[in-house]
Parts: C-alpha cells; structure tokens; sequence
C-alpha cells in the first residue's frame, strides 16, 4: 500500500476495519517521507491491528499475518525465490 506523508488517519481507518479480516495476508506500507525523517509509523499502527507492526529490515521473508512499513530512505526489493 502506497500513501503520503498525510495519510496516517486512513491507514489507521484501514487497520481497525481490517482488524477482522483474515490474517492470510502480509501489508507493505510505503509512505512518502523525507529521507532524514525518523517515521513513528510502525509503533503508531500497532495501536490500530492486531496484527505484528515493524520496519522492514535487510533480509526479512514477508510473513503472512505480518505489517511491515517501509522505512525512509530505504529501497525494498520483495521476490520470490523458488525453493528446490
């Protein structure tokens, strides 16, 4: 999920209706911040779902049932390895 700076009251509007969904699913929130910004982001939606809320960090798997924000000035990449 993409979103401004702005956007912290529909990304908490989104976690408390969402809370009831199936946990099947991993949410990548990129948020638009100046690169020097020290986001607040995960510790602000952890009062919004119940779900895990973190930054993502170098070498994680995106785990289902998982919310992982995008820290600024940080380039993501998410692939898939195939195993075997």
């Amino acid at each position: 999920m993409g979103a401004s700076a702005g956007a912290l009251d529909a990304l908490r509007r989104f976690f408390r209706a969402a809370s009831s969904a199936p946990d099947n699913v991993a949410y990548v929130i990129l948020v638009h911040l100046a690169p020097d910004f020290e986001s607040h982001l995960p510790a602000l939606l952890a009062h919004d779902t119940p779900l895990p809320v973190s930054a993502v960090e170098d070498g994680i798997a995106p785990r289902a049932g998982h919310v992982y924000v995008i820290p600024p000035a940080a380039t993501v990449v998410i692939e898939q390895v195939s195993s075997g």
